[in-house]
C-alpha cells in the first residue's frame, strides 16, 4: 500500500514539474519580441549573465544576446526533457527505462516544433527548424543526465539491499555458528 502511494505521489511530482516546464516555455515563447529582447539585455546585464557570457562557448558570430538565448533554450528544454523521462519512467515502474527515454525524446521533439509553429503568430518573433534542432541538444542532454543519475540511484539501492541481504546472512550464520558450539 505504501509503495502504490508513493508511486502515484512521484508520478504527480514528475507530471506537474513537466506541465510547469511546458507552460515557462509557453510563456516565453508568447512574448513579442521586443519584450523577449528586453528579457535577454536584462539577463545579459546580471553578474549571473555577464558571468555566464565569460565562461560559455560562443555558438556563431550574432552576438552575445543570441547565444544567451540559445543557451537559454537548451536549458528549459533540458528540464523538459528530464522530466518527462522521469514521469514516463515511473508510469512504467522503472522496468523499462529505456523505452522512457526514447519516448521523453520524441515528445520533447514534438513539444519543441510545437513551440516553434507557436513562435510563428507571436509578433517580432519567427519559428524556424534550426531552433528545434537547438532545443534537440538540450532535451537529450536532460534525458541522458536524467537516465544517468537513476541508473546510479537504483545501482545505489541494490547495493545496500544486497548489503542487507548479506548481513542478514552473517547473522543467521553467526546464530548457526553460535548453535553448534552448545551442541
Amino acid at each position: 500500500m505504501r509503495g502504490e502511494y508513493r508511486h502515484r505521489a512521484r508520478l504527480c511530482l514528475f507530471g506537474l514539474l513537466s506541465l510547469a516546464v511546458m507552460a515557462l516555455i509557453f510563456c516565453l515563447s508568447a512574448q513579442n519580441g521586443a519584450d523577449s529582447g528586453r528579457l535577454s539585455s536584462g539577463f545579459l546585464a546580471s553578474p549571473l549573465g555577464r558571468l555566464l557570457t565569460r565562461v560559455l562557448p560562443r555558438l556563431t558570430d550574432r552576438g552575445e544576446g543570441w547565444d544567451i538565448r540559445k543557451y537559454a533554450h537548451m536549458s528549459e528544454y533540458g528540464l523538459l526533457g528530464a522530466s518527462a523521462f522521469l514521469f514516463l519512467a515511473e508510469l512504467f515502474r522503472w522496468q523499462e527505462r529505456g523505452r522512457a527515454a526514447l519516448m521523453a525524446l520524441a515528445f520533447s521533439f514534438l513539444y519543441a516544433c510545437s513551440d516553434e509553429l507557436h513562435q510563428l503568430f507571436v509578433p517580432g518573433r519567427g519559428g524556424c527548424f534550426p531552433d528545434v534542432l537547438v532545443d534537440s541538444a538540450g532535451y537529450t542532454g536532460g534525458v541522458l543526465m536524467a537516465l544517468a543519475g537513476a541508473r546510479l540511484a537504483i545501482r545505489k539501492k541494490n547495493a545496500r539491499s544486497q548489503r542487507r541481504f548479506d548481513g542478514e546472512k552473517s547473522s543467521w550464520q553467526s546464530i548457526l555458528l553460535l548453535k553448534k558450539r552448545k551442541n
